[in-house]
Order: structure tokens, then C-alpha cells, then sequence
């Protein structure tokens, strides 16, 4: 439920900001610039799209599922920095490799949650260590929500207090 009430609320607010923008010359250059540095950089990969996609969803089923250790985690966002260092070969479909690209930028936004949030929630279950016997209890100070910034290297995660349900008075 909460996917499609921030879902909504996240593209009415896209909708809105990009009402705004104004479009002409330098947003058509910025995009062109942007082209330019994709292509170069996925001229240097080693990569098909396809494989690196697989891989990346490869790592997220080992790594993010709903049985974990805090570990695995960690695991997961060292072979997805391993996948990015290798890079993707665009050749002539960009579309795909900039798809793998931002499947990569996912799995790693993903992770990076898991990492941080360190405790048992729902059916998720987190463990100390791999044999532990208990999963790691629910954590009530946790009542937080993620914001996730960037892509790469430069993905920064903050944890951040909800907006008070409480009605504002005037």
C-alpha cells in the first residue's frame, strides 16, 4: 500500500516539477552532453546489458532476500561494485544498456537499505550471523523512512523522520 500512496504522490510531484521546467536550447544541450559521456562510457565496458541485468538480479536474490544477515548485504554491494568496474558495452542499443545501468543503481540503492536497516521487520528477517539461531528483533526506534541520492559512487542514504500524521492547525 505504502508503494502506491508514495507512488502516486511521487509521480503528481514529477508531473508538476516538470510542468515547470523550461525546456529550450540548454536543456537540449545538457541532454546531448549526457548522451555523449553514456556512449563514451559504455564504450569501455565489457558487459551485454542482458548479462550484466541477469547478474545484477543474480546478486539481489542471493543478497536481498528476505532472509539475510547484516553481511550479506555488505557482500552484495562489493559484487555490484565489482559488476559496475567492469562496465557495460553499449554497442548500438543505448536504451539497453542504460536499462542495466539503472538496474545496477537500484540493486545498489537496495542494498545500501539493507545494510543501513539492521533489524527484523514483517516476514523480513535479519540475522547477526549466518547460524544464529533468533533473528535480530524488531527495532521501534526505527520509524524512519529512507531517502536514497545519486547513482555510483556518489549514492549517498539518509535516514529520515516521517511527516507527523497529526493535523496542522491554522
Amino acid at each position: 500500500m505504502d508503494c502506491q500512496v508514495f507512488g502516486k504522490i511521487a509521480g503528481s510531484e514529477a508531473a508538476a516539477f516538470a510542468g515547470t521546467a523550461q525546456v529550450g536550447a540548454s536543456a537540449d544541450g545538457a541532454a546531448v552532453a549526457v548522451c555523449e559521456l553514456l556512449q563514451a562510457e559504455l564504450k569501455r565496458g565489457e558487459l551485454e546489458p542482458q548479462e550484466a541485468a541477469e547478474r545484477a538480479g543474480a546478486i539481489l536474490s542471493r543478497c536481498a532476500s528476505v532472509v539475510r544477515t547484516s553481511a550479506t548485504a555488505e557482500d552484495g554491494l562489493e559484487q555490484l561494485a565489482e559488476l559496475r568496474a567492469a562496465g557495460i558495452t553499449g554497442g548500438d542499443d543505448l536504451v539497453s544498456a542504460c536499462e542495466a545501468r539503472n538496474i545496477i543503481d537500484v540493486a545498489q540503492a537496495v542494498l545500501k537499505a539493507i545494510a543501513m536497516r539492521r533489524e527484523s521487520r514483517g516476514p523480513h528477517l535479519c540475522f547477526a550471523e549466518q547460524d544464529a539461531p533468533e533473528p535480530l528483533p524488531r527495532d521501534d526506534q526505527w520509524q524512519k523512512y529512507l531517502v536514497i541520492e545519486g547513482t555510483g559512487i556518489t549514492m549517498t542514504i539518509e535516514a529520515r523522520q516521517p511527516a507527523s500524521l497529526e493535523p496542522v492547525s491554522s
